[in-house]
């Protein structure tokens, strides 16, 4: 569309005004005149789908939140199987004090006392209960993969 020398020399004057250039005042004017359209229309006339329906939704998609829900479940199996390899001992420890969450968490302390050993010999029995884990998790990885 051509413009006229009035609206030619308008831009030109905003722009000065504005302390910008000429191209980027008839730019902004461009974006300006541009109408608005509602994301309820039809993408086409025949179709059921409008152009809301394909905007990204900031949720997972069905099949990520599967996916994540058995990935969750893949892992509790496995740390439930590795678990069950501990002695009694080790096996309390990780229950009361690595799996235990808030008010069930027992201090080292406590545990040593519990079992009638002392907190470092607690601390020593968790260290080892934690490798076995490791090792009996990275085992199951292996195999998996």
């Amino acid at each position: 569309m051509a413009m006229t020398g009035d609206e030619q020399s308008a831009n030109a004057a905003l722009a000065e005004k504005m302390g910008s250039t000429v191209e980027r005042v008839e730019s902004l004017l461009q974006r300006l005149e541009v109408r608005d359209v509602s994301l309820d229309v039809k993408v086409f006339d025949d179709a059921g789908a409008s152009w809301v329906d394909s905007l990204p939704t900031p949720e997972p998609s069905q099949e990520e939140t599967m996916g994540a829900d058995q990935e969750a479940t893949l892992a509790n199996e496995r740390v439930r199987a590795a678990v069950a390899t501990l002695d009694a001992r080790e096996k309390y420890i990780v229950e009361t004090r690595i799996m235990a969450t808030g008010e069930d968490e027992l201090t080292l302390a406590e545990i040593g006392r519990r079992l009638g050993v002392s907190r470092e010999r607690a601390r020593q029995l968790e260290e080892r209960a934690k490798a076995k884990l490791r090792r009996h998790l990275e085992e199951n990885h292996r195999e998996a993969a």
